[in-house]
C-alpha cells in the first residue's frame, strides 16, 4: 500500500479576500469563512503525506491539526495514494443561449399580445415575472399562458399577497408547464406552501418590495454552486446575457438601469440586443470592481450595476452591500454614511426609511439581520 498524499477536492475553492478567505464547496453548495492563512495552508499541504505536514509545520503543529481537522470535518479534503484519478475541474464557462434570462416587470397592465410580439424571435431560458400591483385573475392568467408558451425551460412569479386571487394563482401554477416557483410577497408572514407537485416552489413572504428600487440587496444573492462561480470568473454575475422589459415596456438590460434600448412596441427583443452599448456590462466582473476585487465572496456574488455607490464611477462597489471584506463585518448598508449621497441620487430615501422601521422592528422580534 502507498503513502497517501493531501489533496483539496475539485469542486471546493479558495478566494482570498482582503482579510478572511471564502472555502467555497460548489457541490454541496455551501461557503466557510475561514482565516486567509488557509490558502497557503492548502497549497503546503497538496501533494504531501499528513506525517511530512507535520515536520512542515512542526512548529505550529496545532493549527494544522486544526486545518485539517475542519477540512476533513466538512469533507473538503482528502488522502489518497493516486491523486492523478481526481482529474481538474475545468473553470470555462459558455452557455448555447445568446440571452441566458430575463426580467419581465408589470406595474400597469402591459399589453400581453405586444410583449409576445417582442418575445417572438429571442429564446429566453429563465425568467422572472414581477408583478408590482393587483390584477384580476384572467390577466395574470393570459401571463402564465403567454409564459408557458415563450420561455425556453422555466420562470418565476413575484406576486402581491392578496388572499382573494392567492388560492386561484396556486391552481394556475400547478397547472403550468414551465412556472417552477411562485413568491407571495408583502404578506403580514411568512410561510411556505407544500406541494404534491416536483419543482413547484410556492411561498409567501413578508418582504416588502414595491418596485425596481428594491433590487440589488447584495445578501439575498449569495450562491455558492458551480454555475455562479464559473461565470463570475469571467463575467458579470448579474448582467451578463440577460434581457428585461420594465413596467413602461422599455426594453434595457436590467429595469433598474437607466438605458433603454427601445421599447416592445415597437421593438424586438433581438433588435434591442444588436443595438450598441446593450453587451457593456456583460464583462465587468468581480474582479474589476472597487471593493469586490478584495472580496472573498466575489465569485459567488451578484454584482448590481444599477446602484452604485458612486454613481459617477461604473466600477464602484454595489450600494447594497453591507459586507467590509478589510475589517470582515456586515453592517446595515442603508445608515452607512459613505452612502448617503448615492441613496439620495437614487431617490432611496423613502426606501430607506421603510427599510429601517421594519429592521427596527424585526429587532424586537429577535429576527437576525446581520447579512442585511
Amino acid at each position: 500500500m502507498g503513502i497517501k498524499k493531501f489533496i483539496l477536492f475539485e469542486n471546493v475553492k479558495i478566494v482570498n479576500g482582503s482579510k478572511n478567505s471564502g472555502v467555497i464547496d460548489l457541490q454541496r453548495e455551501s461557503v466557510y469563512q475561514l482565516p486567509i492563512s488557509i490558502e497557503a495552508f492548502v497549497r503546503v499541504c497538496l501533494g504531501k503525506s499528513i506525517k511530512e505536514i507535520y515536520k512542515y509545520y512542526s512548529g505550529e503543529i496545532d493549527i494544522a491539526k486544526n486545518y485539517l481537522k475542519f477540512l476533513l470535518k466538512h469533507e473538503l479534503c482528502c488522502f489518497v495514494e493516486n491523486a492523478e484519478r481526481f482529474p481538474k475541474l475545468s473553470e470555462y464557462w459558455n452557455s448555447p443561449f445568446e440571452i441566458t434570462n430575463g426580467i419581465l416587470d408589470i406595474d400597469e397592465k402591459l399589453d400581453v399580445p405586444s410583449i409576445i410580439k417582442a418575445m417572438s424571435d429571442i429564446i429566453i431560458p429563465y425568467l422572472s415575472l414581477r408583478v408590482y400591483k393587483i390584477h384580476e385573475i384572467d390577466y395574470i392568467k393570459e401571463l402564465i399562458f403567454m409564459l408557458d408558451e415563450k420561455i425556453h425551460v422555466g420562470y418565476t412569479i413575484y406576486l402581491p399577497y392578496n388572499k382573494l386571487i392567492n388560492d386561484d394563482v396556486v391552481k394556475l401554477v400547478l397547472n403550468s408547464t414551465k412556472c417552477y416557483s411562485l413568491i407571495f410577497y408583502n404578506a403580514p408572514s411568512t410561510n411556505r406552501i407544500e406541494s404534491s407537485i416536483i419543482n413547484k416552489d410556492i411561498s409567501i413572504t413578508s418582504e416588502k418590495i414595491s418596485s425596481h428600487l428594491d433590487c440589488g440587496k447584495i445578501n439575498d444573492y449569495i450562491n455558492p454552486n458551480i454555475k455562479t462561480f464559473m461565470e463570475s470568473l469571467q463575467f458579470n454575475s448579474c448582467l451578463n446575457r440577460k434581457i428585461a422589459i420594465d413596467v413602461n415596456g422599455d426594453i434595457k438590460n436590467c429595469p433598474s438601469m437607466p438605458e433603454t434600448f427601445g421599447n416592445i412596441r415597437d421593438t424586438t427583443l433581438k433588435e434591442a440586443l444588436e443595438k450598441r452599448g446593450f453587451k457593456k456590462y456583460w464583462t465587468i466582473n468581480k474582479d474589476k470592481i472597487h471593493v469586490c476585487k478584495d472580496c472573498e465572496f466575489r465569485y459567488i456574488c451578484t454584482d448590481c450595476r444599477a446602484y452604485i455607490e458612486a454613481p459617477e464611477d461604473i466600477l464602484s462597489k454595489p450600494l447594497k452591500c453591507g459586507y467590509n471584506p478589510y475589517t470582515g463585518e456586515w453592517s446595515e448598508w442603508s445608515t452607512n454614511p459613505i452612502k448617503q449621497k448615492a441613496i439620495k441620487y437614487y431617490e432611496m430615501e423613502g426606501l430607506v426609511a421603510g427599510r429601517l422601521v421594519r429592521l427596527k422592528n424585526d429587532v424586537h422580534l429577535g429576527k437576525d439581520h446581520s447579512l442585511v
